[in-house]
C-alpha cells in the first residue's frame, strides 16, 4: 500500500471518528511518532513492549477489547456475581 493510499484511508477514518477518547488516543500516537510533540518518557525496554504487544496484535495473537466491550464484559460479571450472592443469601436463610 502506497503512503499517498494510506494517509488518504487514514483520514477518512479519522472523519467517521466520533469518540473523543479515541481522538485523543490518536492524536498522542500522531503527535509522538510525527516528532511534534514532547520526547517520549518509555526506556528503550518499555518501547521493546509496546512494540512486541503491537505485533502480537497485528499478527491475531491476542486480541483486545474496546473498552465498550471491556465495560460490557465487566458488567455481564458483575450481574453473575450478584446472582450467585444472592443464591447464597438465600440459602444461609434457609438453613
Amino acid at each position: 500500500m502506497s503512503t499517498s493510499v494510506l494517509k488518504k484511508e487514514l483520514h477518512e477514518a479519522i472523519d467517521r471518528i466520533s469518540d473523543l477518547k479515541a481522538l485523543k488516543s490518536f492524536h498522542s500516537i500522531v503527535t509522538l511518532v510525527s516528532g511534534n510533540g514532547n520526547e517520549s518518557t518509555l526506556s528503550e525496554e518499555q518501547w521493546e513492549e509496546v512494540e512486541r504487544r503491537h505485533s502480537d496484535y497485528i499478527s491475531g495473537r491476542v486480541k483486545y477489547l474496546t473498552f465498550d466491550e471491556f465495560t460490557h464484559n465487566i458488567n455481564a460479571f458483575k450481574k453473575t456475581l450478584r446472582k450467585k450472592n444472592r443464591a447464597r443469601t438465600a440459602r444461609n436463610r434457609r438453613v
